[in-house]
């Protein structure tokens, strides 16, 4: 009788993960805009910046954590931040890779202060290096809201995920685009559109129903944060009013950069807020905002 070998269990890993192309992935080129003219400038630094980086704090690092059985297939990495844990550029190694050395895999932008969701995570799409990935989530307590955003923790924390499984993440958003606006009001004069929309905002009241008055659409205040077809699948359009503006403590990369809190959604009339990382060569010449006012623009984003 041939002897078969017996069948390693599935791991969560496995079910929770999809692996994409770089393509698919969007990669981190345009992410370094936020902070360079030209990234060789940082690409100088990298052996500097690999020396002189400290491990960052993950969830793996709590003594009551417990990972799910992981895949011994799996490439080894390790996450290296630099210059000190709160921000700056994050580094995935891979240990032991095929050519026999430690092989420096990414570098992207990082930071550790954002706001806390709740996320039910749906499916971790897995980039060809297989030590990043964005997370495809629904948002929100009762998962509202779904979302892709890209995990920088992801190398240290891969062992803990699970499909439907419910997390308490930080996200951050990096924009590329930033700027104040003054939100002028929608008109809608079209009698065939004005019927259309009073008849299903108004069925049950015919003198409201039947009129044909302009409807007038106030769009001060208004929370909107959009998926682009066009660009990578955790980029996004973004619309809401301001909540707070802190200025970190230092430079960011060389860059000059502030905490920026808005309100990018609303669900069950609960504010879904965002913290902004911009940074002064996005802002530019312009203004900070100030507490109320509405800004738009895209951003990358990413969360932990």
């Amino acid at each position: 009788m041939d002897y078969e070998a017996p069948r390693l269990p599935r791991t969560p890993f496995e079910d929770v993960v999809v692996t994409i192309s770089d393509e698919e992935a969007g990669g981190h080129g345009s992410h370094w805009d936020v902070f360079f003219d030209d990234v060789n400038v940082l690409v100088k630094t990298l052996p500097r910046i690999i020396r002189e980086a400290q491990l960052p704090p993950a969830y793996a690092d709590v003594k009551s954590a417990r990972p799910y059985l992981f895949p011994e297939h799996e490439p080894k990495g390790v996450l290296l931040v630099w210059p000190i844990p709160r921000f700056g550029v994050m580094a995935a190694i891979e240990l032991d890779a095929p050519s026999g050395a430690n092989q420096l895999i990414s570098a992207y932008p990082w930071v550790s202060e954002g706001v806390q969701h709740t996320i039910r995570l749906e499916q971790v799409r897995l980039w060809p290096s297989r030590l990043e990935g964005q997370i495809d989530a629904l948002a929100g307590t009762d998962g509202e809201l779904p979302i892709t955003f890209f995990d920088p923790l992801f190398t240290a924390n891969r062992a803990f995920y699970k499909k439907g499984e419910i997390y308490q993440f930080i996200l951050a958003g990096f924009p590329y685009k930033f700027e104040i606006v003054d939100p002028e009001p929608i008109v809608i004069k079209d009698p065939e559109e004005i019927g259309r929309l009073r008849t299903a905002i108004h069925q049950d009241d015919p003198a409201r129903r039947d009129s044909l008055e302009p409807i007038v659409i106030k769009t001060k205040g208004m929370a909107a944060f959009l998926p682009r077809e066009d660009l990578a699948p955790d980029d996004y359009e973004f619309q809401g009013p301001v909540k707070s503006v802190t200025e970190f403590h230092t430079e960011m990369l060389g860059q000059q950069a502030w905490r920026v809190r808005i309100t990018v959604s609303r669900l069950a009339d609960k504010d879904f807020d965002i913290d902004l990382c911009l940074t002064r060569k996005v802002l530019g010449d312009s203004r900070l905002p100030e507490i109320g006012e509405d800004v738009c623009g895209i951003m990358w984003l990413q969360g932990y």
